[in-house]
């Protein structure tokens, strides 16, 4: 009979946790490299984008829609206000793009507090495990 957990007894949860916040740094550090390694840019919106991105991913997960399909929504909604942040900045050079980008970002964060405020949504949002098909994450000792 297989397993219902193929990953049982190779991570705990701190293990899984280390991992999850190490790919997602990596991540981040690839596409800052990107922008100011290859283009010369400078930009201070990538904390906004993987917000907006990991906000977007909660609100689906909530809704009941299953995890993956939740990430790609939130890789979406990220990469839709990329995008409208890239055709207003378009013509925007040196440090005025790191500005625009940090406008982002408290744009971003004054939104989060406004909702944070006024919504009971999030207060009660805690994800007891997180099921991506046959490997069951807990998620107890991340929160």
């Amino acid at each position: 009979m297989p397993k219902d957990n193929p990953m049982e007894g190779l991570l705990n949860s701190y293990e899984i946790s280390l991992v999850v916040k190490a790919a997602i740094s990596v991540i981040m550090a690839l596409s800052l490299n990107m922008i100011t390694g290859f283009c010369g840019q400078i930009s201070l919106g990538h904390a906004a984008f993987q917000g907006v991105g990991a906000y977007t991913a909660v609100i689906l997960t909530l809704q009941g829609i299953h995890f993956a399909l939740a990430t790609a929504g939130g890789m979406v909604a990220a990469g839709i206000l990329a995008f409208i942040v890239g055709l207003t900045s378009l013509r925007v050079r040196h440090d005025f793009l790191a500005i625009t980008t940090m406008g982002v970002v408290f744009l971003f964060s004054g939104i989060v507090e406004q909702t944070k405020a006024n919504s009971r949504d999030f207060k009660k949002c805690s994800l007891r495990s997180v099921s991506y098909t046959h490997l069951t994450l807990p998620t107890s000792d991340l929160v």
